[in-house]
């Protein structure tokens, strides 16, 4: 989670979703929860067969200032709901997912306190409510707050503790009213966190009445910090997320993404199958592409064009186009309208007339239109689909475009909750209509920071994400769009590979999926950079095999061949002397046999 991607200014609407929620009908995209049937019911309840693990969660925390951050906590939360008392085995992160779930809580919280109360408050007076807001919710906590820091403080929890802060920090500067998009948007919120979070320390050890020491030590760092210059935020302790697109033109996939040398590239596919164990790679041109942030793509005849972030100290739309033929990679003036440049979903497209979309989670798309060169905006409805008074943003889904022009978003988060993969939302762009269908078939869980890929006959792949910090159920489920309704299916897998996140998935030949880089998610939640391509053979429908592929730079490759070479000669000409010896023993033995 970057802090660019943590701090987007767009998801500031993400935490009106518990106020929403209070204010209108709860939204029909999240996910149900199975209903369990019994025939005839015992004189007393049964213990639940499928306990929630949110339920065990909120009714752990009355026990949490006698047992702590701890296991035993959940233990005593599932216990008061009836469930065993061996539930808190559902939370191998143990009282790091109790604080998790907490800060969660108190975020949601916080909004709906001050939602509707800001009105006539200078922006100032408006930071401050927030801060003192949230920090009263710690209060009946803060004998057991400093064994939650400890905790946080854990190198398996930093990256969790550092969401949570930027989450909320931009939750305040949006209430307070703040539209920023230039430097100032970073450097308010960096401050803020560094104000929070020592106001936070302090009140720890803060024995005055009603903590009244705490808020005057706020009031002090606030009024220090006015003119933004006095305290510095460190954005470079958050962790990076590459954002990757790729698009298959001719023999090759072309790649473009934040990873060193590996920003853009085209990976050689003109002879794959089923017996390939490499694919070669070959950097491109880099001088241009390092300087931009939030890379997105898309191919069109000959030519592509890299969309983003000129650099960090600018924000502003940029764009780069590389002729595949000429290997030229030029910049363009032609950037298209002022756009949110803080938006991380890719390009969608091309469709048939060369147009790629770029949706705002929101209710436009900024279109360009790869044949005419122009730029344009269209303002859609999509809250015509959701129930009244629901505030909206959708962020972390895919989508496809199908040859008909219909848009298929699967997944992601609408306004800070799951979205359910049977729950399709649909975009006609010939229409220019928005609306939802209901999937059949297999269950497929929720997820973000996925793949979906699509085929020839209408399949769209989808692969991996991660529902928060968790693996999902399937990591591989295809989604049949040439019926109605669309169908689920789950295939048998052969040679699994793990869960990947953020990864990238391109169509080849129709018949092979090549997925490559990304994130390997385990069991726990923790993750590892994935440095490997895999290859998915889908030719049979009931059942998909992966293949292992390395990844290897085109120089080394040609090194490795040339050394196959000399290894293949030096094993001939070995052989001959080898079989020459032989064959002068034997006859060396049958002269010796005759003599005698």
């Amino acid at each position: 989670m970057t802090w660019r991607n943590v701090l987007n200014k767009q998801q500031h609407n993400q935490n009106f979703a518990s106020a929403a929620n209070l204010k209108g009908e709860r939204s029909k995209f999240v996910d149900e929860q199975p209903t369990i049937q019994t025939s005839t019911p015992p004189p007393t309840p049964p213990t639940p067969p499928n306990p929630v693990p949110s339920d065990i969660l909120g009714a752990s925390l009355p026990f949490v200032n006698q047992y702590g951050w701890t296991i035993d906590t959940l233990a005593q939360g599932a216990k008061a709901l009836g469930y065993p008392y061996v539930s808190h085995g559902l939370f191998p992160r143990g009282g790091a997912e109790l604080i998790d779930y907490f800060l969660d809580d108190c975020r949601r919280k916080m909004t709906h306190k001050i939602f509707d109360k800001m009105d006539g408050l200078k922006v100032h007076q408006k930071i401050r409510f927030a801060c003192v807001t949230r920090l009263n919710l710690t209060k009946p906590y803060i004998k057991r707050w400093p064994e939650a820091l400890a905790i946080m403080a854990q190198p398996n929890n930093v990256l969790m503790s550092v969401e949570h802060l930027a989450r909320l920090v931009d939750d305040m500067w949006y209430l307070a009213g703040d539209k920023s998009v230039d430097m100032n948007w970073y450097s308010k919120r960096g401050i803020l966190a560094a104000i929070y979070s020592s106001t936070e320390l302090y009140m720890v050890q803060d024995t005055s009445p009603e903590f009244i020491g705490t808020f005057q030590f706020l009031d002090r760092r606030l009024k220090d910090s006015a003119t933004f210059g006095r305290i510095v935020g460190d954005v470079n302790n958050y962790v990076d997320v590459a954002i990757r697109s790729a698009i298959g033109i001719l023999s090759s996939i072309y790649a473009v993404g934040e990873i060193l040398e590996k920003r853009f590239l085209s990976i050689d596919v003109s002879t794959l199958s089923k017996d390939t164990s490499t694919l070669e790679y070959e950097p491109l041109s880099k001088l241009e592409i390092n300087s931009i942030l939030n890379p997105r793509s898309a191919g069109w005849k000959d030519f592509i064009v890299i969309y983003g972030i000129k650099d960090f100290l600018q924000m502003i739309p940029y764009m780069l186009k590389y002729n595949i033929t000429s290997h030229e990679l030029t910049s363009d003036a032609n950037v298209g309208p002022k756009y949110d440049v803080f938006i991380e979903e890719p390009f969608i497209g091309p469709d048939d007339k060369g147009n790629i979309y770029l949706f705002d989670g929101i209710d436009s798309f900024n279109i360009f239109n790869m044949e005419t060169y122009n730029w344009y905006i269209m303002k859609t409805k999509f809250d015509e689909i959701f129930p009244k008074n629901t505030l909206l943003i959708y962020k972390r889904y895919t989508a496809t475009i199908l040859p008909n022009g219909v848009i298929v978003f699967l997944g992601g988060l609408l306004t800070y909750k799951p979205v359910s993969m049977n729950k399709i939302i649909l975009y006609d762009t010939e229409e220019g209509k928005w609306s939802t269908l209901k999937a059949v078939g297999d269950f497929v869980g929720s997820r973000e920071l996925h793949s979906a890929c699509l085929t020839s006959d209408g399949r769209i792949i989808v692969y991996g994400g991660k529902l928060e910090f968790q693996q999902v159920e399937p990591d591989l489920a295809v989604l049949d769009t040439s019926v109605t309704p669309y169908k689920w299916t789950i295939p048998q897998i052969i040679n699994p590979i793990g869960q990947i996140i953020q990864h990238t998935t391109v169509m080849v030949n129709n018949t092979f999926m090549v997925l490559y880089f990304g994130y390997n998610i385990t069991i726990t939640g923790t993750s590892t950079f994935n440095q490997k391509a895999f290859m998915l053979d889908t030719s049979n429908l009931s059942q998909y095999t992966w293949y292992n592929m390395e990844l290897v730079k085109k120089d080394d490759m040609k090194g490795k061949v040339k050394l196959t070479t000399i290894w293949i000669i030096f094993i001939v000409v070995a052989s001959l002397v080898i079989s020459t010896l032989f064959g002068y023993l034997i006859f060396k033995c049958y002269k010796m046999r005759n003599k005698n």
